[in-house]
Parts: C-alpha cells; structure tokens; sequence
C-alpha cells in the first residue's frame, strides 16, 4: 500500500515538474522596445523589385515607407517586403538575423507605417529578434 503511495506520489511530482518547465519556455523572450536611430533598407521580394529605398526610424521606432505613384500602381494586391536592419548601436541590440520579411497589403498604402522593435532573448546566448510590425506595440 505505501509502495503504491509513494509511487502516485512521484507520478505527480514529475507532471508538476514537466508541466512547470514546458510552460517557462514561453518566457523566454523579454519584452519588446523600440530601436531608435536604426537605418533600414527595403526592398520588395521575390520578384521585380519596384520598392527599394533606405530609411531611419525616429526615437519610438516608428518609419514610414512612401511610394510614389507611378511604383504605387505597379504594386500587386499582396506583397512582401524584406527590411534589413542596421541599428545604431549593434551591441545594445545583438540579433540572430539582420532581416525581417513582413506581408504587405497595398491597401494600406501608398504611405505605409511601420514600428521596428527589438525582444531580447533571456537563453544563454543572449541575441533577440528584430520585429517590424504596422501596428503600435503595446
């Protein structure tokens, strides 16, 4: 009877211990700020690139990429823009990738906004992500 006990007693004790550790893996990331000062170099992908300009974010991270006209009707429904990152200071926002590739629907357009923010990992090798959102982080 104690064997039994014991035995229902350390079954629970490893689903406690497995369950507490599965779920800290979504803290793994701290959370998102801003990156400042950062130039950014986009460009349409794949195909024919009609977009292609350098641009900076202000001190909120923000940047707004304009198409003139005559690219702006060449432009399909759909696209993907490829934004390859530089931040001003590379050692405050150490990357995995300098590149993020974000869906682009042109009826946001022709002057699109976006938000360039960095989530810093807490793992051992301490490199994060660069995020480029067209919505405000919150």
């Amino acid at each position: 009877m104690k064997t039994k006990f014991f035995f229902y007693l350390a079954l629970l004790a490893g689903f406690v211990l497995l369950s507490s550790l599965s779920f800290s893996q979504e803290k793994m990331m701290s959370k998102s700020e801003p990156v400042p000062g950062a130039e950014i170099t986009v460009e349409q992908v794949p195909g024919p690139t009609i977009i292609k300009s350098k641009l900076t974010t202000n001190d909120k991270g923000e940047f707004t990429l304009v198409v003139i006209p005559d690219q702006f009707k060449k432009l399909p429904d759909e696209f993907k823009l490829k934004f390859t990152i530089k931040p001003k200071d590379q050692n405050k926002f150490p990357a995995e990738n300098n590149f993020v590739v974000v869906d682009v629907k042109k009826s946001d357009g022709p002057n699109f906004k976006f938000y360039l923010t960095f989530k810093k990992s807490t793992e051992k090798s301490n490199k994060g992500v660069f995020i480029v959102n067209g919505k405000a982080q919150t």
